[in-house]
């Protein structure tokens, strides 16, 4: 979701991502891997008695995204139990006027309304779904969450995929004008390993009812590339070192793009980055 967060920021868009799992340092690790296409594993293994004062390499890179990004606020809530008017109270400060969308992360760590009884797990993901609704029409901002799988679900190829396979209830769906269902990491349908399917199982906004694609993510980054953009997936390669593997199956089974990393940055300049992207953390 991150991802999604942060190329919708690339269009200038206003977007506050609100993470209910991870603490806003490992979304920040994210965020700088995003920005600069060092790995995570490198990033996070930086010491921090190590800093200098060399600002090199990828720096002009982040002055550059950060001129053509809107505001990216991320807000930490992992930590507390969270509800939907505790969404309210951050929008309000924010200024929804200063607002064009909204990620949560994720909708089954949101609690229900304060006072409200629920006998089964159902009624509470329906009330909280229902309140989210509320809130994006109320304040007229769109709101991204996501749901998990449920076991059924995680058996299931692309194709019989569809509403009930929804972790938690179903309710959480007839709340929402799209959803979109990833398919299981081992789906056979795939031609990459690190490619993953998806099917649209609700649309009320343009149709493409039951439409299926996919899309691909580098192992290093977590970044992610559509199908459009899969020449640009097997290139970024040479910034991370990750393979481009073809899945066991395929008739290219066996082949393997290995593409070595250039321009690896030192813990000096890595050190930088991350004091530097605090600023605006």
């Amino acid at each position: 979701m991150l991802n999604m967060a942060y190329r919708q920021s690339m269009q200038g868009h206003n977007v506050l991502f609100v993470t209910l799992e991870d603490s806003k340092e490992a979304c920040m690790f994210k965020q700088i891997a995003l920005m600069s296409d060092i790995t995570l594993n490198t990033l996070q293994s930086v010491r921090p008695d190590s800093k200098t004062d060399e600002l090199k390499g990828y720096m002009p890179t982040f002055k550059e995204q950060l001129e053509k990004m809107g505001n990216f606020w991320i807000v930490d809530k992992s930590e507390k139990e969270f509800r939907v008017s505790d969404l309210r109270a951050v929008i309000n400060e924010i200024g929804v006027e200063n607002l064009d969308a909204i990620y949560v992360d994720y909708i089954g760590k949101i609690m229900p309304s304060l006072g409200m009884k629920t006998a089964t797990m159902y009624e509470g993901s329906k009330e909280v779904a229902a309140s989210l609704r509320r809130l994006a029409m109320e304040t007229a901002i769109p709101m991204v969450t996501a749901a998990q799988i449920n076991r059924g679900g995680m058996k299931k190829e692309i194709d019989d995929l569809d509403m009930d396979s929804i972790s938690e209830s179903v309710a959480i769906v007839h709340s929402a004008d799209l959803a979109i269902i990833l398919a299981n990491h081992d789906d056979t349908a795939r031609d990459y390993l690190n490619e993953r399917l998806y099917k649209i199982v609700k649309n009320r906004i343009a149709g493409k009812h039951g439409f299926c694609s996919s899309f691909y993510w580098d192992l290093g980054t977590l970044k992610i590339f559509d199908k459009t953009e899969i020449h640009e997936w097997i290139d970024y390669a040479k910034k991370t070192g990750d393979n481009r593997d073809w899945l066991d199956g395929n008739p290219n089974q066996g082949k393997t793009t290995e593409i070595k990393k250039q321009n690896s940055p030192n813990e000096g300049e890595i050190d930088n980055i991350i004091t530097e992207a605090k600023k605006y953390a």
